[in-house]
């Protein structure tokens, strides 16, 4: 059978093949937006506005919605069973080639202070596989000394390793003493690199909790959008109890998340910033992720394609 190679292209309700639907999209957060030729960015100038360009997370994800997707569930199960099917098929798509970028991770805290870490982003795709490579360098030299390894099979939950490299002896650890590097699903309190990115955020671990609902369309940032909600069946006092995210119906673009912690109260805000064209492709060049709660920040910046 033959491999599908869409990135999170979804038609929840009609559940119709979308061998037909437009673009080849890079999840959010974590991962890498490339639209094809033909195609338009979301918004008209960056950062904010129609068609400005929206790595992911925790996120990019993506959805190619026909009319009947775009109609908003009429009941509760009608509402669970399309949040299902989107969740599913965001699961299920692969990336068509392999991916190679630089960037930088740019992080200012509560207080104000402001650091920048380099980092290299790949992505690997098998036979029966991908997986996304984030590797964080230290200021000084190019070897990596942190590095987070997420493997998508399609399967829930995913598969994490995380390691940190010391420059002085090339010796391996884990990210916090003690703890394993590898694991299976969340495990909040991991910061990729110190900054407002989790692990799971990157991994988009939340398109794998049972609860998913398609709640509604709604205009955002002067977009038409299908709004997804990804409830966590027992939220941990450190993690997220839902996520709710923005999808474009029209471009299929990632357009805001926000996810919520154990008392409901919103804990981070997700937003795609910038994009540039390049070599014909639009390509994304920021995300964000705000704490609310805390005041930080930090923007996951990506140099133009290396590969």
């Amino acid at each position: 059978m033959t491999r599908p190679v869409r990135w999170f292209n979804c038609v929840p309700v009609a559940y119709q093949s979308l061998a037909s639907q437009r673009g080849l999209l890079l999840q959010s957060l974590a991962l890498l937006v490339r639209l094809p030729q033909s195609s338009a960015p979301i918004y008209r100038r960056p950062g904010f506005g129609p068609a400005a360009r929206s790595t992911t997370l925790f996120f990019t994800m993506y959805l190619a919605a026909a009319s009947l997707a775009c109609a908003a569930p009429e009941s509760g199960q009608d509402a669970q069973r399309a949040g299902a099917a989107l969740a599913a098929e965001l699961r299920t798509q692969w990336p068509a080639d392999n991916l190679l970028q630089t960037g930088w991770l740019k992080m200012r805290d509560a207080k104000g202070n402001r650091a920048a870490v380099r980092i290299r982003f790949e992505v690997i795709v098998t036979a029966t596989n991908w997986t996304s490579v984030f590797t964080a360098f230290s200021s000084n030299t190019m070897h990596g000394t942190e590095q987070l390894c997420v493997v998508h099979s399609g399967d829930c939950p995913n598969q994490y390793n995380w390691t940190r490299t010391n420059t002085h002896n090339g010796q391996q650890s884990a990210p916090i003493e003690g703890q394993q590097i590898s694991w299976t699903g969340a495990r909040w309190q991991y910061a990729f690199a110190g900054s407002d990115f989790w692990a799971v955020d990157l991994g988009l671990e939340f398109l794998c909790w049972p609860g998913q609902r398609l709640l509604k369309r709604e205009m955002r940032r002067s977009r038409m959008c299908n709004v997804l909600e990804s409830a966590n069946p027992t939220p941990a006092p450190d993690g997220y109890s839902r996520v709710v995210s923005w999808i474009d119906t029209e471009t299929g673009g990632l357009v805001r998340a926000e996810a919520y912690d154990v008392h409901n109260k919103l804990l981070k805000e997700f937003e795609p910033k910038e994009f540039k064209k390049v070599k014909g492709r639009w390509e994304l060049r920021q995300m964000r992720i705000r704490n609310v709660q805390t005041g930080s920040q930090t923007v996951f910046e990506l140099d133009q394609s290396s590969q």
